[in-house]
């Protein structure tokens, strides 16, 4: 339940685009796009909350994994 990749986003395998709503997320390049391909100004620690949920999509994340992933010094 716990496995969140201490990978960096970057150098996941495969296609690295998910589509959230309206826009689309890139993995690989860590940024938001709207679907005219505007991209979306998001805080980094939330940009970087959306890239681990999209990475792990469809498993359970606990919130531990995510504190050690996101806010480490925390």
């Amino acid at each position: 339940m716990d496995r969140v990749t201490s990978q960096p986003l970057h150098d996941l395998p495969g296609d690295n685009t998910i589509p959230v709503g309206q826009c689309v997320l890139d993995l690989g390049r860590g940024e938001l796009f709207t679907s005219q391909g505007e991209r979306v100004a998001l805080r980094p620690k939330a940009l970087e909350l959306l890239c681990v949920l999209g990475a792990h999509a469809g498993e359970v994340i606990g919130k531990d994994a995510l504190m050690r992933r996101i806010w480490p010094e925390v």
